[in-house]
């Protein structure tokens, strides 16, 4: 990733080909769910995450006697696993990006063309007006 990139990495494994697994925190966090299980059981590790600020709006903001505040935004966090003979890339934000959704999704697909990722499978859950 560039340096001024929005991802910041503290890990480069070696994976071969792998999948790359994003998860968003959507109706009842289902897909952070499932996703958090992955890395819980592959015994994933911390691979860096993808800053907040230009994507998602701040879910609180603190401001003190001082007159300083803190804003407080939604995480994306990256994760590794080289279980498998593949290995695994997993992103779990805690919501789906509320700004510049497209550069958002070009950023996840960079970083899945730069680790070699052959697959991309995203999980969240969504309500629909569908009657069975």
């Amino acid at each position: 990733m560039a340096a001024t990139s929005p991802i910041k990495l503290r890990a480069r494994p070696q994976l071969r080909s792998p999948c790359l697994i994003a998860a968003w925190g959507c109706i009842g966090n289902v897909g952070l769910l499932a996703a958090r299980y992955l890395v819980d059981k592959l015994g994933a590790r911390d691979l860096g995450e993808i800053e907040s600020e230009s994507f998602f709006f701040p879910l609180e903001v603190v401001i003190r006697a001082t007159g300083s505040e803190t804003l407080g935004f939604p995480q994306s966090r990256l994760y590794y696993s080289a279980e498998g003979p593949r290995g695994l890339l997993l992103c779990l934000a805690d919501e789906e990006p509320s700004l510049r959704r497209k550069e958002y999704a070009e950023l996840l697909l960079n970083l899945a063309r730069e680790f070699g990722v052959h697959r991309v499978y995203t999980i969240c859950a969504h309500t629909l007006a569908l009657h069975h």
